[in-house]
C-alpha cells in the first residue's frame, strides 16, 4: 500500500484556531481589523489562482484564502490514536505493563523534552525502522525521520480541482462544492457568537440567595468590583495604559466570536507511505485512522459540537473502511494489513519500548541532568 485518499464530510462546525489577532464589524457583516468584536479566526491558506477565474482583473494570478485542515493537527490526531492502539496492545499483553514518562510523552507529543538530542547512528535507524509505530512516526528524543507523508486537508472546492491542487477523481468520491472563489475568505467560513452570561450580576437564578452564602452581601460587593474595574479599564483606554499597569478584566459577562467552516464542507487529503514500512506498521496506522474516524473530533469547541464529519478512505479506489453499521468498520483489504499488526504487536514490551525512546546514551552528563 502506497498512499491512501482521505476525505471528509464536515456535520458540523469546524474550528481550528489561528494564532492571528482580528475583529468583526457587526454592522458591515464581515471581518476587518477596525471591527468592535475581538474574532478568533480558523487556520488558512492563500491559494494563487489563474485570470480565467478573475476576468475583470489584467493579472495573471491573484490569492484567493481558502480554510484548510493543517496537516500538522491531522498528524497529530493519527500519532494519539495510533499511541492509544499501541498502550492497548501493552495492556492485553500485560495488565500490569507500564512505559516511562518520557516514552508516553515521546509518543504522544513527539518528543519526550523540549529539547531533543537529535543525535541518530545507524543503529537507532535500524531499530527505529524494526518498531511499527517509530518507523510511522519518528520523532523521539534522536528526532528519527517519519515513515508517511500528509497533505494539507484542502476543501473540495470545483475551482480547487480546475487549479490542480486536488486531482481530479472518476470513481464515486465525496461530491466538491461549487463555489465562486472571491478574495474575501468569508465566502467559505462564517461567525458564530457565543455570549457567556454573569448569573449574578443579571439575577437570572432566582434561588442563587439559597445557594450562596451572605447573599445580598456578596452580590453588591462583587457588582460593586465589577462596576469600579470597568470604568478603570475604560480610562485605561483612552489613555492607552498597557502592560503591567493595565486594569485586568474581571467581569465574567463577555461576547467571543469564533470562525467556523460551515456543515457540509468537503475536505481532501492524501497519505503517502515510506516504501520502507512494513505491513505491520500500515496496519497499526489503518487501526488507529479507524480509531480517530469512529472518535469523531477536528480541531476544537468540540464541547459544543464542533468537529464532527463523515468520511470515505480509498487505496486504489477501494474502500477501506465501511460505515453501513453506524460506525467505521475495516474492510477486507485494510483487515489484512490489520490482522499483521494484531501479530507483531504481541512482541511489544515495556521496557523495548522505554529504551527505543530513552534519551541518546551518549550525552554528557550535564545535559543528562538537566
Amino acid at each position: 500500500m502506497k498512499k491512501i485518499n482521505i476525505e471528509l464530510l464536515t456535520t458540523s462546525p469546524l474550528h481550528i484556531s489561528s494564532p492571528e489577532k482580528q475583529k468583526y464589524s457587526f454592522d458591515e457583516g464581515r471581518i476587518d481589523y477596525r471591527g468592535q468584536q475581538p474574532l478568533t479566526r480558523t487556520v488558512r491558506m492563500p491559494v494563487l489562482l489563474s485570470n480565467p477565474l478573475f476576468p475583470e482583473t489584467d493579472n495573471p494570478l491573484t490569492s484567493v484564502e481558502v480554510p484548510i485542515i493543517p496537516p500538522n493537527s491531522l498528524r497529530g490526531a493519527f500519532r494519539r490514536a495510533c499511541a492509544g492502539v499501541v498502550f492497548d496492545a501493552i495492556k492485553e499483553s500485560d495488565p500490569n505493563g507500564r512505559i516511562d514518562r518520557m516514552t508516553y510523552h515521546s509518543m504522544m507529543c513527539g518528543s519526550p523534552t523540549a529539547s531533543p538530542d537529535g543525535k541518530v547512528t545507524l543503529d537507532d535507524i535500524v531499530h527505529a525502522q524494526k518498531d511499527p509505530f517509530l518507523s510511522l512516526f519518528g520523532g523521539g528524543p534522536r528526532m528519527l525521520t517519519s515513515g508517511y507523508r500528509v497533505m494539507p486537508g484542502w476543501p473540495k472546492y470545483r475551482f480547487m480541482i480546475d487549479q490542480g491542487i486536488i486531482p481530479f477523481q472518476n470513481d464515486e468520491t465525496i461530491t466538491p462544492l461549487t463555489v465562486e472563489p472571491r478574495r474575501s475568505g468569508m465566502l467559505f467560513t462564517g461567525v458564530l457568537a457565543f455570549a457567556k452570561v454573569d448569573d449574578l450580576t443579571r439575577f437570572s437564578d432566582p434561588k442563587a440567595c439559597e445557594s450562596v452564602k451572605e447573599y445580598e452581601k456578596a452580590v453588591a460587593e462583587w457588582m460593586g468590583d465589577v462596576s469600579r474595574s470597568q470604568e478603570k479599564r475604560a480610562a485605561q483606554r483612552k489613555e492607552k495604559t498597557k502592560g503591567e499597569d493595565a486594569e485586568k478584566k474581571m467581569g465574567l459577562a463577555s461576547l467571543n466570536c469564533v470562525e467556523f467552516i460551515p456543515p457540509g464542507t468537503p475536505f481532501w487529503s492524501e497519505v503517502i507511505f515510506s516504501p520502507y514500512l512494513t505491513p505491520a506498521a500500515i496496519g497499526l496506522f489503518l487501526l488507529g485512522l479507524q480509531r480517530w474516524l469512529n472518535k469523531q473530533s477536528i480541531g476544537g469547541w468540540g464541547r459544543a459540537g464542533f468537529g464532527r464529519f463523515d468520511a470515505l478512505v480509498k487505496c486504489e479506489g477501494v474502500a477501506l473502511f465501511d460505515k453501513t453499521t453506524g460506525s467505521f468498520t475495516a474492510t477486507d483489504p485494510a483487515e489484512e494489513l490489520i490482522a499483521k499488526w494484531k501479530e507483531e504487536s504481541k512482541k511489544i514490551k515495556p521496557n523495548i519500548l522505554d529504551e527505543l525512546h530513552a534519551p541518546a546514551k551518549n550525552k554528557d552528563k550535564k545535559d543528562a541532568e538537566l
